[in-house]
């Protein structure tokens, strides 16, 4: 017993016949209204020529008559099926017509190329007209199988008897029926060849139209889920901003009670104006010589960070040492060097340096990570710190504390800012030691050079370069170059202990940093010859730019937050 079908086989068939049948009738309606005037003019042409023919009297005479009244009849019967094609879609009456152009264009052609053939036959002039007819009949319309096979079978059946009636001679009436046999089978078989290919086309090209729209909308819903999901990450990065935020006045709260505490009425509150020009609006950070301030330039219209020196370490000396360190700093140029923009003394007698306020994150927001920041990273990092650092010894500037706290990670190129020259002290000034304390030691332990530790008055631009190392070593293994705990310790690993080796993970980076922490100054590179060697390293890495770094992990690190 054979099972039945499931109906949705059944709809689906029965759908498919219907499309084929309705893309067919339009097929057959836009072919029509096209050949069916242009026959039109055919057959009035020949009209004419036709009635213009002398022939002889009796079966010529007749037979041009024939033809004369055949195509002026199908002048009549095109003007009448064009018009009514044409005018189909404003008048529904002729729906009928227009749905049945095919089979109208078909008979039409094989009826007129049937009485032009059988009118020549019985003159003996052949199957010409009849054989074009049912070639041109089976190209040109889009039928279905028995409709088809009916035309023509009857347009064969006529001919054929035509054929019988035209000669008594069998020979000749065998080989008309044979070539009318032949025209026929190929004519059938040309239409449904051409049939087959439009349904096959047709079908291929629904099943397309059907792939591309289930494609739209996969797309939409997974444009939906994209444009959902980044509604929720703006409303996560609203509230992580809002967080970071409420931390970041909770932290300068922090700070001025912090610097209050420390140096009592050292601290600015938020609208003071010094100098008729600077107005303070918050507080950015405490140091060992001053506070630090976000401030508002008056004059230039700027926003702009204000360093006020403490009061306790302003005496004569140390102010005329921070003015001359500060005018030295502000002859510098250089795009990782902060620019000093201003230094002056305030009404109560207080120093002070105005700076460019730059924005961004300190270095040390990565190194207090405790991971390894890559390779090329670093050495994108060690290229543009070692070229600012050339720059400044050059001009004749030690900066003497370079370390993560006094590097800022900025979104404008070349990626990073080297900060706080107020504990610079110029090379030529060494030599006027009364302006400096004798064995005193400025710096932070984990990043003083061997030199800064013995003997403070031989600092040179070699001292920055071994900071600089440690730094960068820092920065590649995600620890310091020594075991060391107390400020005791690490004064004495900087002296007397090798650094551990870096891991090989680091690559071609490690010999350059390795190098910059050589004990004895002359053993290390230059800021020139170190500026060269980590950008061909950097661009051998191909590492990305330090501000596409910069952006791409503070994605990556909101991310992190947010899970």
């Amino acid at each position: 017993m054979a099972s039945a079908k499931p109906p949705g086989d059944s709809r689906a068939r029965r759908a498919t016949a219907e499309l084929i049948l309705t893309e067919r009738r339009a097929a057959n309606l836009r072919r029509a209204r096209v050949i069916v005037p242009v026959m039109m003019l055919i057959h009035a042409g020949w009209g004419l020529v036709f009635t213009g023919i002398d022939v002889k009297p009796g079966g010529e005479e007749a037979w041009r008559d024939n033809l004369v009244h055949l195509h002026m009849a199908s002048v009549a019967f095109t003007f009448a099926l064009s018009a009514a094609l044409h005018l189909g879609r404003q008048v529904r009456a002729l729906d009928r017509i227009r749905d049945r152009a095919g089979e109208l264009l078909c008979g039409y052609g094989l009826t007129v190329g049937t009485l032009a053939a059988i009118n020549t036959l019985h003159y003996n002039f052949g199957l010409t007209a009849w054989i074009m007819a049912m070639v041109i009949t089976a190209v040109a319309t889009q039928l279905r199988l028995v409709t088809q096979l009916v035309l023509q079978l009857g347009a064969t059946v006529a001919i054929g008897v035509a054929c019988l009636a035209s000669s008594p001679e069998l020979g000749t009436q065998i080989r008309n029926l044979s070539n009318v046999t032949l025209v026929a089978t190929i004519s059938i078989v040309l239409a449904r060849i051409l049939d087959r290919a439009f349904t096959r086309e047709l079908t291929a090209r629904r099943a397309i139209e059907t792939l591309n729209r289930e494609l739209e909308r996969r797309v939409a819903e997974q444009v939906g889920e994209i444009v959902a999901n980044s509604e929720r990450i703006d409303a996560l990065n609203r509230q992580l901003a809002s967080q970071v935020q409420a931390r970041s006045l909770e932290l300068s709260s922090a700070l001025e009670r912090l610097a209050a505490a420390q140096h009592g009425e050292d601290t600015l509150r938020a609208g003071t104006v010094i100098a008729k020009r600077f107005e303070i609006r918050r507080l950015l950070g405490v140091g060992g010589m001053g506070v630090v301030y976000a401030a508002f330039d008056r004059v230039a219209r700027a926003d702009v960070a204000v360093k006020l020196v403490h009061g306790n370490v302003a005496g004569v000396a140390s102010a005329y040492r921070f003015l001359q360190e500060a005018s030295a700093a502000a002859g510098l140029s250089h795009p990782a060097i902060v620019r000093v923009l201003h230094v002056d003394v305030t009404d109560e007698g207080r120093l002070y340096q105005v700076q460019e306020l730059v924005l961004g994150r300190t270095l040390d927001t990565w190194t207090l990570r405790d991971e390894p920041i890559p390779p090329g990273v670093v050495a994108r990092l060690g290229a543009a710190l070692a070229d600012a650092l050339a720059c400044a010894h050059e001009a004749g500037v030690v900066h003497r504390d370079v370390k993560p706290q006094n590097v800022m990670i900025t979104e404008r190129e070349p990626g990073c800012r080297l900060l706080d020259f107020g504990l610079a002290k110029l090379r030529r000034s060494l030599v006027d030691s009364d302006l400096s304390e004798a064995g005193a030691v400025i710096g932070t332990p984990q990043f003083l050079s061997p030199e800064q530790i013995a003997a403070s008055d031989t600092v040179d631009g070699a001292s920055d370069i071994y900071a600089l190392g440690v730094m960068l070593y820092q920065c590649a293994a995600a620890r310091l170059p020594y075991d060391a705990a107390a400020p005791i310790q690490w004064l004495h690993a900087h002296v007397h202990d090798a650094p551990l080796p870096l891991p090989a993970s680091v690559g071609e980076i490690a010999a350059p940093i390795m190098a910059c922490l050589a004990k004895a100054p002359r053993d290390r590179p230059t800021g020139r010859e170190l500026h060269a060697t980590f950008t061909a390293i950097a661009t051998a890495l191909e590492a990305p730019p330090l501000t596409a770094w910069a952006a791409r992990d503070d994605q990556n690190e909101t991310r992190r937050i947010a899970k």
